[in-house]
């Protein structure tokens, strides 16, 4: 083969590595896209709870002041 051959073989050979590290890279960027949302949901969990926690002292609170 000549040269052309031989150049147009090797920008495709660099372009299938090229293609199967962005493949990896998206992959790994989908799990760790996975993990933050469920890490967000849980701490969005944790943040409700502490609301309502609140909510329910302020109430005591008022309910305290209003009976004293």
């Amino acid at each position: 083969t000549g040269l052309i051959d031989t150049t147009i073989q090797n920008f495709t050979d660099q372009d299938a590595t090229l293609q199967e590290n962005i493949d990896k890279e998206n992959a790994d960027i989908a799990i760790e896209r996975e993990l933050l949302v469920a890490k967000f949901s849980r701490l969005e969990a944790v943040i409700s709870q502490a609301n309502s926690t609140l909510s329910f002292l302020e109430a005591q609170r008022n309910f305290d002041n209003t009976s004293s």
